[in-house]
């Protein structure tokens, strides 16, 4: 058995340029007020406790052209979702008892009316965080 240790030039692999965040896009230099002014009014808005619960908009950045409707794509995840956990029927049983609880307590709502032609709707789909 053998151990390999090879060091890198910090040229070569610069870890700190990874974890930045301009290497996402995102320009931590650059401070755009009317952004700012933006996420803030929107962040006091978009929260609302209500009927004992707190109620979360999904943030917006401003210019954005809206999401496109992904009900296709979503309901394919579903199924995909649904045919892994078949082949672990506790998982299955687990992960049903876990959306209807969700379902129950108004944190999801099932599509009653899929009718895309209604106009554009986004979804989010759900997938299973497993713990080992």
């Amino acid at each position: 058995m053998y151990n390999i240790l090879k060091s890198h030039k910090p040229e070569e692999l610069n870890l700190e340029r990874f974890w930045e965040l301009e290497s996402l896009g995102v320009d931590s230099n650059t401070t755009d007020v009317e952004t700012v002014d933006y996420m803030e009014t929107n962040q006091k808005s978009a929260i609302e406790f209500r009927e004992n619960k707190y109620i979360a908009k999904l943030p917006w950045k401003p210019d954005h052209e809206p999401l496109p409707t992904n009900f296709f794509v979503t309901k394919r995840r579903t199924e995909n979702v649904i045919r892994k956990l078949s082949q672990d029927p506790e998982m299955l049983k687990v992960y049903g008892q876990i959306i209807k609880d969700q379902e129950r307590r108004g944190f999801i709502e099932k599509v009653k009316d899929p009718d895309i032609s209604k106009g554009i709707v986004h979804y989010i789909p759900h997938h299973p965080v497993k713990k080992k």
